[in-house]
């Protein structure tokens, strides 16, 4: 369960990847210097999923866990 939203991530890596290759074929270099900001804040985004899926597993059905969590999360930037 706590998988899928880590797989989300990585979905989203993969298709970013995909755009990359295809201006990389097409020698667009202006869009592919536009994606390399999409690959640092995806590098960021999995970390984050990774660190949240980690959270999930040690609190695991505890509901003032899961409430600290909650919390935690509500106050992201």
């Amino acid at each position: 369960m706590f998988e899928d939203f880590a797989a989300h991530e990585l979905k989203a890596t993969e298709k970013i990847h995909s755009l990359i290759k295809l201006a990389q074929s097409e020698n667009d270099y202006a869009t592919e210097i536009m994606l390399q900001q999409f690959v640092r804040e995806q590098v960021e985004e999995e970390a984050i999923a990774n660190i949240i899926v980690a959270k999930l597993k040690l609190i695991a059905n505890s509901v003032s866990g899961l409430l600290i969590l909650d919390k935690e999360l509500g106050g992201r930037k």
